[in-house]
C-alpha cells in the first residue's frame, strides 16, 4: 500500500468524493514519514479522520482495530471506482464451478466500488450449509476485510492455526437457530462450516 502511494500510482484511482481528502492527508503522512531526518506530529491527518466520526475528535483512547477498519473504509470510499468484472472460461470440474460463484459473489459486492485496498486487504469466506435431512448443500461467498478470532481455552499452548482451526470448525444449527432447506422446505437443524 505504501508503494502504492509513494510511486504515485494513487492518482489515476482517486476519485471526487469527500474521503478522498483522507487519501491526501494519508498520502502526506507516509511522504513525512519518510523523509530523511523529519519529525512528525500526524496532527492535520487525525484532525480529517475527525471530520468523518466524532468518536476521533480529541485524543480519546480507541481500539487499534477498529481504527484500521475505519482508515481503510475510508481509503477504500476515496479511492474506489466502478470496474467491469468479466468471467471467462469454461468449468469442466465442481473446483471450476465453485470459483464462478465466488467471482459472481465478488462482482456483486464491488463492481461498482473496487479499489487497491479490496487488491490488498480482502479475502473471501465461503460457507457451506448441509441439511441434515435431505443432505442438500448451500454455498455463500462473502468478502471479509478482518476476521476476529477466539482464542480456544481447551488448549494449554495456542497458536494462528489453531485459532483459525477453530474459526472454520463445523457448527451445528438447531433449536433457535434452525435453517430454512429450500429443498424440503422444512426448517431443519443443519450444519455449516
Amino acid at each position: 500500500l505504501t508503494n502504492y502511494f509513494m510511486t504515485d500510482q494513487y492518482l489515476e484511482d482517486k476519485n471526487q468524493k469527500k474521503e478522498a481528502e483522507v487519501v491526501n492527508e494519508y498520502l502526506r503522512l507516509l511522504k513525512g514519514m519518510y523523509d530523511n531526518n523529519c519529525t512528525i506530529a500526524p496532527v492535520s491527518f487525525k484532525n480529517k479522520l475527525g471530520d468523518f466520526v466524532d468518536r476521533f475528535i480529541g485524543y480519546r483512547q480507541h481500539d487499534a482495530q477498529e481504527f484500521m477498519t475505519f482508515l481503510l473504509d475510508l481509503l477504500h470510499d476515496g479511492l474506489s471506482q466502478k470496474v467491469k468484472i468479466t468471467i471467462s472460461g469454461k468449468c469442466v470440474n465442481v473446483i471450476d464451478k465453485m470459483a464462478v460463484q465466488a467471482a459472481r459473489s465478488w462482482r456483486l459486492f464491488f463492481k461498482d466500488n473496487y479499489s487497491i485496498i479490496v487488491e490488498l486487504f480482502y479475502g473471501q469466506f465461503l460457507s457451506k450449509i448441509t441439511c441434515k435431512n435431505c443432505k442438500k448443500h448451500s454455498s455463500t461467498y462473502d468478502p471479509f476485510c478482518h476476521i476476529q478470532l477466539e482464542i480456544p481455552k481447551n488448549k494449554e499452548k495456542v497458536d494462528i492455526y489453531d485459532c483459525l482451526n477453530s474459526y472454520s470448525d463445523k457448527e451445528i444449527l438447531d433449536d433457535d437457530n434452525t435453517w430454512k432447506c429450500d429443498k424440503c422446505n422444512t426448517f431443519s437443524n443443519a450444519s455449516k462450516k
